[in-house]
């Protein structure tokens, strides 16, 4: 599995989020027994910090809907869920136990607030691509919304980040199957004689 590298943290102000150009700087490749742990060691190979339970993660997403068995996978793994008022409305309202970081429209200034005391630990920002109010350089108010806000603060802070919804279901299924399979066995070095052999399992989704 290929993870993209970034330069989000070297380009002051950048929005990091992707749309169809290419943006990443390069890529790194890793080889495990299975795509989701190939997918998180090749996370941690460009650079992002994994978390562990009890870390916390915030939620902001546009179609909270289709995430809310997801979110409840990361509670079952023991994290904390901090989420949008938006969010976090939409979650409790399918039955997750979700806490809303504020409930003031400027929500991000808690948000960061927690960023910058070390007090959440991963973020995910699922933003709506189709709003003309993604951050543009032509107007400069755009780079004021909660969510540039957020998604620059976690860059910023060394936080991991995913802005898109099928990298966010994959990341926190390789996170369960981490977590509850033999982590040793899955993180273990192999010869790469063993995936051409094809010497032990390999799972595709």
């Amino acid at each position: 599995v290929k993870a993209p590298m970034f330069s989000f943290t070297r380009l002051r102000g950048a929005d990091p989020t992707l749309g169809v150009e290419m943006a990443s700087t390069g890529e790194v490749a890793c080889l495990a027994p299975d795509v989701y742990e190939a997918y998180l060691q090749a996370l941690e190979a460009a650079g992002t910090k994994i978390p562990t339970p009890p870390a916390a993660f915030f939620l902001s997403i546009s179609n909270a809907h289709d995430f809310a068995d997801t979110a409840k996978t990361l509670i079952d793994l023991g994290f904390a869920l901090l989420a949008s008022p938006g969010t976090a409305s939409s979650l409790r309202a399918l039955g997750v136990a979700v806490d809303a970081v504020s409930s003031g429209d400027r929500w991000s200034e808690d948000a960061l607030a927690l960023i910058k005391a070390h007090r959440l630990h991963f973020v995910i920002n699922i933003p709506n691509t189709n709003k003309t109010t993604l951050p543009h350089a032509d107007d400069p108010d755009s780079f004021t919304t909660n969510g540039y806000l957020v998604r620059r603060a976690a860059v910023d802070f060394g936080l991991g980040l995913i802005t898109n919804e099928k990298a966010a279901h994959l990341f926190v299924e390789a996170l369960a199957r981490r977590l509850t399979d033999d982590a040793a066995d899955r993180k273990r070095p192999r010869h790469l004689d063993e995936f051409y052999s094809g010497s032990f399992h390999q799972d595709v989704p």
